[in-house]
């Protein structure tokens, strides 16, 4: 907790000593930080592999530059659009990757790491081919700042939660010995699944 609150501190007092660009620089760290949580519960605590997590960044980021583009949706109310969205994609990934292990769930990971970007391309007139999209509102590298690592801190929160709860001990228990996870009666396709949803 200590630790926590230090690197809270010295998050919220950053600003005041960065310039515009090097807070554009420390908005991605956040970003990064959010992706690199995930991928630690899918793969640290589940023990599945996936080379295509940054397909989920990307069905979160097009969900957010969707909303604003087209429909002018604050961009704030986007992020729980992209999470659930991006939440929904990883499910449906989840559910098919259940009968996969090791190199061959890598494997169908990195297909779906090809396969994501492919999509901007075939729908070019909405997606924006290579170019993108271009949200209806312009922010502040400022703004951006405090939200990613406000973002962060929130995701670490529930993170943390999931983790040292039931469900944590379950996933756990699933990756040390699966066998042993089911003879003591937790159902291991449901929190692999969940953890693919919420990675």
């Amino acid at each position: 907790l200590v630790v926590g609150a230090l690197a809270a501190v010295v998050i919220a007092l950053l600003p005041f000593a960065l310039d515009g660009y090097h807070e554009g620089l420390a908005s991605r760290v956040a970003i990064y930080f959010i992706a690199i949580l995930g991928l630690n519960i899918l793969t640290g605590y589940t023990g599945q592999i996936s080379i295509g997590h940054g397909a989920f960044m990307a069905i979160g980021g097009y969900t957010t530059a969707v909303m604003s583009h087209y429909h002018h949706t604050n961009l704030v109310a986007t992020l729980p659009m992209a999470f659930a969205t991006a939440f929904v994609c990883g499910v449906v990934v989840g559910i098919p990757a259940l009968r996969f292990s090791g190199v061959y769930l890598a494997l169908a990971t990195f297909a779906l790491a090809v396969s994501v970007p492919q999509f901007a391309l075939k729908f070019s007139k909405f997606l924006g081919a290579r170019n993108g999209l271009q949200t209806s509102q312009t922010v502040t590298h400022e703004w951006l700042y405090i939200v990613s690592w406000t973002s962060a801190a929130i995701l670490f929160g529930v993170a943390w939660l999931l983790l040292r709860g039931r469900t944590g001990r379950a996933v756990r228990a699933g990756r040390d010995s699966e066998l042993a996870a089911v003879s003591t009666g937790i159902s291991l396709p449901i929190y692999k699944v969940l953890a693919f949803g919420v990675s």
